[in-house]
């Protein structure tokens, strides 16, 4: 089976750092697909150089060909596979470099990359799985808000205007409704400069999502929400905690780089803590067991994986689990979810056909 080992290094051992290219950003899927590419060439007895070259080659994306163009260049001049995706830290995770490092020095690159390769395609699943569930809400608050922005910018002024009832005497929800189509018809600029800001804002905060520690805290205090980010962060902590066990990289390296997936910084805390018991001697479990962002099954399965000596087994089993509970979760959360936008577009359409109805039942007072 072929593998790759360092070869560029200086005069103490210690690896040369490869020389950095410009910012490339990949997707999960891209990096996935590239994985699993190195894994199939490595596997089939193809050098590593030769693998990433037709990689560069095949990919469809200029970023892809432009990244793996860059790696090979740089293996090329005698720089180490790990040295050169350290040179692109923009484009790697820190879990996916730590694991090549390790497949390196121990000769297992070809199986490294096929821990990788799993480990990428169930975390792309997973969050197409969220794309997927999100997609029939989604039209119907699109629906929902089209039909409302349709009947107040064109049919209710026209209808309005054929009644003739002045608006002072107009049923309350007809005025509201006036009101709204005013504002979308005479301001829509600031309307639409709004609704820009609020979506920037949006995707701010979740991108920042795992770096407020106030909003992580209030969140995890959702109803049912809350619970189901709880289980997403630890199933990411223990997946990922797993799989570096499993590839031989140290506990305390693995929990530095497992806190960094959970998305949410609370929970990240509670890690740091675990990782300080570790550093001071104490077991890994100690921890987990004490804090209540971790149920009693983590802790119990931990522990018993300390004392068996096979913990990364017992982490995959937990692993194993919690994936089964998050994918149950979020299906549950999403149907539950449909009713209700279900009957909140029926409350949109009812407001906006009594504000149409109203004026004509209440005629008769005007003739």
């Amino acid at each position: 089976m072929p593998t790759y080992r360092p070869t560029a290094q200086d005069a103490e051992g210690l690896e040369v750092k490869a020389p950095a290219p410009e910012k490339v950003r990949i997707t999960t899927s891209e990096l996935l697909m590239a994985t699993r590419q190195l894994e199939i060439s490595l596997n089939s007895g193809i050098t590593l150089l030769d693998a990433l070259h037709f990689i560069s080659v095949q990919a469809t994306t200029p970023n892809v060909k432009a990244l793996y163009a860059n790696i090979a260049a740089n293996i090329t001049k005698g720089f180490s596979f790990s040295a050169s995706l350290k040179a692109c830290s923009d484009s790697f995770p820190t879990l996916y470099v730590n694991l090549i490092v390790g497949g390196e020095h121990s000769g297992t690159l070809a199986e490294t990359m096929t821990k990788l390769a799993d480990y990428l395609e169930k975390q792309d699943d997973f969050t197409k799985k969220i794309r997927t569930y999100m997609i029939y809400p989604c039209i119907i608050f699109l629906a929902a808000m089209g039909c409302l922005f349709f009947v107040t910018i064109f049919i209710l002024p026209t209808f309005i205007d054929a009644l003739g009832i002045p608006l002072d005497r107009l049923p309350l929800v007809t005025r509201v409704l006036v009101g709204i189509s005013d504002l979308l018809t005479r301001l829509w600029y600031v309307c639409l400069a709004a609704l820009a800001g609020g979506v920037w804002y949006v995707r701010r905060l979740l991108r920042t999502r795992g770096e407020n520690e106030a909003l992580d805290r209030a969140l995890l205090k959702l109803p049912y929400l809350g619970t189901l980010l709880q289980k997403i962060a630890i199933s990411r902590f223990v997946a990922t905690l797993a799989t570096m066990l499993d590839n031989g990289v140290p506990i305390l390296q693995a929990l530095r780089v497992a806190r960094e997936v959970t998305g949410n910084l609370v929970i990240a805390r509670e890690i740091d803590a675990v990782y300080e018991n570790v550093k001071n001697g104490m077991g890994l479990s100690e921890k987990i067991k004490s804090s209540p962002y971790f149920p009693p099954l983590v802790g119990n399965m931990v522990a018993t994986g300390e004392m068996s000596g096979r913990l990364p087994a017992s982490l995959n089993k937990v692993n194993e689990f919690y994936e089964k509970d998050v994918d149950t979760a979020l299906r549950e959360f999403f149907v539950s979810l449909e009713p209700l936008l279900i009957l909140g577009m029926g409350v949109i359409v009812g407001v906006v056909v009594a504000g149409m109805l109203l004026p004509i039942l209440s005629m008769t007072e005007f003739a």
